[in-house]
């Protein structure tokens, strides 16, 4: 189990938030209830103003200890969860995005899972390959264990979901085993949310290949029913002692104070401004293992958003959803449709292509902001403005790209 030494009241708090992030910041209603509690015992005012306007990137690994019964001094610790949390201090915003375990390490050459370096190498290694794949450095690194899941769930009465299907997995030499059976509002203790949670496949004779999809929505229904739980006044009563329990399954190198007002800063922040997110890949069958090849331009506006060169608003929008048109005023012949080939190989599917009047200046009107910063990286074309509101003849359209004579000498540098 990891252990965290420190016992400090503040800390105690801060711990809890982080390993329920997505559930306080969904169920508003928690701390504004709790923080009248903790209010008269802590300086939470001068806590959110010790940091003020400043970005943080945090860390979060999900480790899994898990025992060998044939060596009873045999621990293997195993990375299962790894979520980067970005914090905006000036733009006012969280983004909370998943790093599948699978990930392949960016610009390796080895078939190597991003999980696996954690267990070989330890967290620094963990934490200079997650800089790689978002392009900024990590500030602070958590590590939760599953012992805090269960105690949480323990610690709220248990929980209940949906279970789809079947669930039986069984690996002696690890000492893992889950059972569960299907069925409607299943109650849960913690045990049997850590077994749910944890569900990858079945191995009961039918050599069933792991169901990645499920297991995303397996762990939404757990988080799910924790802001159910937690919205109750009863659980509120018990906080304090949930709060004992839970800060001895975390560790972590950021200093309580800093912690403490960082989740208070996003615990003040409006559903809105909050994303949770996952990071792209492809993927790849490699000598019968699985593995996901880190997915550049599916995760561009993702990076750019964590990064600050982009509103987090483009994270809302779909390629595929976007109408664009395509108007060649270069006279060079082709010209139009080839960048509509380059826009659907980026996954645009709703493009017009014509002709309009000889043009000397390549530009794209836009309908809003939101748009500008997608349309113009994905073309190259950094002339953009929001004029297209106002233009009648191109209505219904996100996007007018008007190609120009000079786009074939700018597209060639």
């Amino acid at each position: 189990m990891l252990g965290c030494k420190s016992d400090n009241g503040r800390f105690k708090v801060a711990v809890l938030v982080l390993l329920v992030l997505c559930a306080l910041i969904c169920a508003g209603t928690f701390f504004s209830k709790l923080d009248g509690n903790i209010s008269n015992k802590y300086n939470i005012a001068a806590a959110k103003k010790q940091y003020n306007n400043k970005s943080i990137n945090i860390l979060l690994l999900g480790i899994d200890e898990v025992q060998n019964i044939n060596s009873k001094n045999n621990k293997t610790k195993n990375n299962d969860t790894i979520i980067v949390v970005k914090y905006d201090g000036i733009k006012q915003w969280v983004t909370a995005t998943s790093v599948p375990t699978d990930m392949l390490l960016k610009g390796s050459v080895k078939y190597e899972k991003i999980s696996s370096l954690y267990t070989e190498n330890g967290e620094k290694s963990s934490k200079d390959a997650v800089e790689k794949l978002i392009e900024q450095p990590i500030d602070y690194v958590v590590k939760i264990d599953y012992a805090a899941l269960k105690k949480l769930v323990d610690s709220i009465g248990g929980i209940q979901v949906d279970v789809d299907r079947d669930m039986k997995y069984d690996d002696n030499a690890k000492n893992i085993h889950i059972s569960l059976k299907k069925g409607k509002n299943v109650q849960l203790d913690g045990e049997k949310t850590v077994q749910f949670f944890r569900w990858q496949k079945n191995n009961n004779g039918i050599g069933e290949k792991i169901d990645y999809d499920m297991r995303i929505v397996n762990q939404q229904k757990v988080l799910q029913a924790i802001i159910s739980k937690c919205r109750a006044q009863k659980v509120l009563d018990k906080m304090p002692n949930i709060i004992d329990e839970m800060h001895k399954c975390i560790s972590t190198d950021m200093p309580a104070d800093k912690l403490m007002a960082y989740c208070l800063k996003v615990l003040d922040l409006k559903n809105t401004s909050v994303r949770f997110l996952t990071l792209n890949g492809t993927p790849i069958d490699y000598n019968d293992q699985f593995y996901l090849k880190y997915d550049e331009d599916g995760n561009s506006n993702i990076i750019a958003a964590m990064k600050g060169d982009a509103p987090i608003e483009v994270l809302d929008i779909k390629r595929a959803d976007l109408k664009i048109k395509v108007l060649n005023g270069s006279r060079i012949n082709g010209l139009a449709a080839s960048v509509a080939r380059k826009l659907k190989a980026k996954g645009y599917k709703q493009i017009e292509i014509s002709n309009t009047k000889l043009t000397k200046e390549t530009s794209i009107e836009v309908k809003d902001d939101k748009i500008k910063y997608i349309i113009a990286t994905d073309s190259k074309i950094a002339n953009v403005n929001n004029d297209l509101k106002n233009n009648k003849d191109y209505a219904g359209n996100d996007a007018v790209i008007i190609l120009g004579q000079d786009y074939k000498a700018s597209e060639s540098k």
